[in-house]
């Protein structure tokens, strides 16, 4: 019997449990995981499973930030829903079902695409670009040229937020406008600490990789500490997984676990940076962590709330308030005009979703934004046929992304776009959607440039007469 055939029997078999006991919640939280687990199950008995697949990341993420999240609200309460929800209350339990069964309906959905014809042949179509070997003359000149390209930035983001981190105001500044423009500059200092790993891993001995690495991690440490966005630490310990992966040697799904529970040591600790505390306040919490660990998940659970911003969506569409019809994507079409020109210039909608659906929570400080997850934004702008509907785009978009890389070949170019375009679709779970296809233009077009600059000048340096 087909795996597919098998995971459908599987499926009818949990809703029928659900529904025999009378509990909605029960029914659509498990058929929610039944699901979720097909792409594991399928890698696991083809004998190909990938961990670094887009899908992979994307759906595991899908289950933290919706199902477990709504777990977890569900019977301890959550300190975002906890002024206008009762966890016991059959209307908040009411609304979770939703939440579970929406979120099965777009993974069932994103799925069926995933595994379609059609992100290959949309692949097929696209151009395969065969990229150079990297050179060591090439790499160490992007390494110098990369951070000169980043220190007029970095200059100006001390200068405007430093003490706004200092004080603990750093979000309210922050949200403020006018940063993204300059934070795209500070990106160079990253790819080009990237391509160093990257060149290592396919050639080095593994003492030279650990160096890269460990200059890799510093550069976005440093990086954090003028602009603290936890993603800026994620997304460089995703492209040193894939670096070796994919370069170098598979790494186990044991690896790459271990290395998850490795970062989830530093979110508290940036967490608590970013808040303003002070650096005896910072040491006393990492002295802390081993009699309380609780705080690392805390802090990822601080972040990763798609659960309860889906759960207000609802409830506020269930009570009138309108449809979006397709604004909150708005921002692809001005986010690449400098703010100097147009001051008016909106911001990103998250600020206005925590403004429109959150601001009565004590949980967030004043003036931040909210991530309204990905299914959560797609059911606020066209209902439910927008989960539907756009479940199949995102399966067809993610596999196409995949399909393409496994058709290049592999090089430290393509790896290096593959890695940070991954890193962030995997993210994209979180929203507003807009952002995320903002941040992927933007760093693919900041590899290009640095990938282009290295070319051009070997190029000229191997034309030059001797």
């Amino acid at each position: 019997m087909a795996l597919p055939v098998r995971c459908g029997l599987v499926l009818a078999l949990v809703l029928a449990g659900g529904a025999a006991v009378g509990d909605a919640v029960v029914a659509a939280g498990l058929g929610s995981a039944v699901i979720a687990a097909y792409p594991f199950v399928r890698g696991a008995r083809r004998g190909d499973f990938d961990p670094l697949e887009p899908i992979n990341g994307f759906v595991a993420y899908t289950i933290f930030t919706m199902l477990i999240r709504g777990w977890v609200d569900l019977h301890y309460g959550g300190p975002i829903l906890g002024p206008r929800y009762r966890a016991s209350s059959p209307e908040f339990r009411n609304l979770m079902a939703w939440v579970f069964g929406y979120t099965g309906m777009f993974l069932a959905a994103f799925m069926a695409a995933y595994y379609s014809r059609v992100g290959a042949l949309v692949a097929n179509a696209l151009p395969a670009p065969r990229w150079r070997p990297l050179s060591r003359f090439g790499v160490s000149i992007a390494l110098v040229a990369s951070l000169l390209a980043s220190l007029p930035a970095a200059v100006f983001l001390r200068g405007r937020l430093g003490a706004a981190i200092a004080e603990g105001s750093y979000l309210a500044t922050s949200r403020g406008g006018g940063l993204s423009g300059v934070s795209f500059l500070l990106r160079f200092a990253l790819v080009g600490a990237y391509l160093a790993v990257l060149y290592n891993a396919r050639r080095a001995p593994r003492i030279p990789l650990l160096a890269a690495c460990g200059y890799a991690l510093l550069i976005s440490l440093v990086v954090f500490t003028l602009l603290p966005t936890k993603i800026i630490v994620a997304n460089t310990l995703v492209l040193l997984v894939g670096a070796v992966h994919y370069l170098r040697r598979p790494v186990t799904v044991r690896s790459l676990v271990v290395a998850a529970c490795g970062g989830l040591l530093l979110v508290p600790i940036m967490g608590a940076y970013r808040y303003g505390q002070s650096p005896a306040e910072i040491w006393h919490l990492i002295k802390s962590l081993p009699s309380e660990p609780y705080l690392i998940i805390a802090g990822l659970f601080q972040r990763s709330f798609g659960a309860d911003s889906f759960l207000v969506i609802l409830d506020g569409v269930d009570h009138g308030r309108p449809l979006e019809l397709g604004r909150t994507f708005a921002g692809l079409s001005w986010w690449w005009v400098p703010r100097a020109l147009w001051h008016e210039k909106p911001l990103t909608y998250a600020i206005e979703f925590w403004a429109t659906y959150l601001r009565q929570s004590a949980y967030f400080p004043p003036n931040v934004s909210a991530s309204p997850s990905m299914i959560g934004e797609l059911y606020l702008n066209f209902w439910w046929p927008g989960v539907l509907i756009g479940g199949c785009v995102a399966g067809w978009l993610y596999r196409t992304v995949y399909a393409w890389f496994q058709r290049v070949p592999r090089s430290e170019a393509s790896v290096l776009i593959y890695m940070l375009t991954v890193a962030v679709m995997i993210k994209a779970v979180e929203a507003p959607i807009a952002d995320h296809m903002t941040e992927v233009v933007v760093n693919v077009t900041i590899c290009m440039v640095v990938l282009l600059g290295i070319h051009l000048l070997m190029l000229v340096s191997r034309l030059r007469p001797a």
